[in-house]
């Protein structure tokens, strides 16, 4: 029998879509096997949380690198093309999170989207004198008004040095 072009492609399509029909089962199974039931909360000082910080202007690239260095992913390519496809690209929220050693892909971008997770979130409203800012992270946060005083006071010290330094040059 002679076979035409047409019919090759037509052979060659029907074995493509076969193949095609097969990789959103193989996605879904893949899923499946990535996701755990975290519901308990994640103690940053525990031995089964990684705590990690991302930080404002990060890019999804950086975050993942950062999130691979924590052994949180194994997979930074499929991970980036996982987070893309769920939107991460520019919706990544900076802060401080802590994630169980076993998280599922989905977990971690949903908090990573959401900003769900961060550890600390703490507001300060424009025109707040350092003592009023001292005041309400002791209230707030737990931290003792002295060292957060203190911590302020330093850091005013060294922003003052450098620019000083950076004026003589």
């Amino acid at each position: 029998m002679k076979t035409t072009i047409g019919q090759c492609g037509m052979m060659n399509a029907a074995w493509w879509s076969r193949r095609f029909c097969i990789l959103p089962f193989a996605f879904c199974i893949f899923a499946l096997a990535c996701r755990a039931d975290l519901t308990t909360p994640c103690d940053a000082a525990g031995t089964d949380c990684v705590a990690l910080t991302i930080p404002r202007g990060a890019t999804l690239g950086t975050a993942i690198d950062s999130l691979s260095a924590n052994d949180l992913i194994a997979r930074q390519f499929l991970f980036s093309m996982y987070a893309r496809a769920r939107g991460l690209g520019h919706d990544l929220k900076s802060g401080t999170y802590a994630f169980h050693r076993d998280a599922s892909w989905s977990d971690i971008i949903d908090a990573l989207k959401l900003g769900r997770g961060t550890l600390v979130r703490f507001t300060v409203r424009e025109g707040l004198r350092v003592v009023e800012i001292a005041d309400l992270a002791s209230q707030e946060l737990g931290v003792p008004r002295d060292s957060f005083l203190a911590a302020a006071r330093d850091k005013f010290t060294e922003t003052l040095q450098l620019l000083l330094l950076t004026l003589n040059h």
